[in-house]
């Protein structure tokens, strides 16, 4: 719901917050999407051996309806929300509040390494600690999904 919220508006401080904060809640849950099966071979030496499957990035991103959705709405956010005329009046206006959460969103669906992700640490680095904590703990778990779309 904050996602297509977002699609309506350009979002307040609290509500790219909230946005963030929900990516990262889907991370510290990546152990459901992890699964283990018994691999039996036939014949003289019956050996078993288990397979794990891990998949980082929850199937409601990448298949589907949903899929689909995710993947046009990470296309035109790009210049809708992180294009880097926003970033800089984002910047120029000092709302680091909504940079920061705005900064962690981009991180969870573009991945650290994201332009709009890379200027806005290195503007917060020198701002409020708080501000760049939170940021910085949605930098090191991102699961940057529009990357994905890349493999589809």
């Amino acid at each position: 719901m904050i996602a297509l919220h977002l699609d309506a508006t350009y979002g307040e401080s609290n509500t790219w917050k909230e946005f963030a904060c929900c990516f990262l809640d889907l991370h510290r849950f990546e152990e459901d999407r992890m699964s283990m099966c018994l691999n039996s071979n036939e014949g003289v030496n019956k050996q078993r051996g288990y397979s794990i499957s891990f998949n980082r990035i929850s199937k409601i991103f990448t298949d589907g309806i949903s899929g689909k959705t995710w993947r046009f709405r990470s296309r035109w956010w790009l210049t809708r929300h992180f294009s880097q005329n926003i970033l800089r009046s984002e910047i120029a206006s000092g709302d680091f509040e909504l940079l920061t959460y705005k900064a962690a969103s981009a991180s969870h669906i573009y991945g650290p390494e994201f332009e709009y992700v890379v200027k806005a640490r290195m503007c917060l680095d020198d701002k409020d600690k708080d501000l760049f904590s939170f940021f910085l703990i949605h930098m090191q778990n991102s699961i940057g999904i529009y990357s994905n779309f890349d493999k589809k």
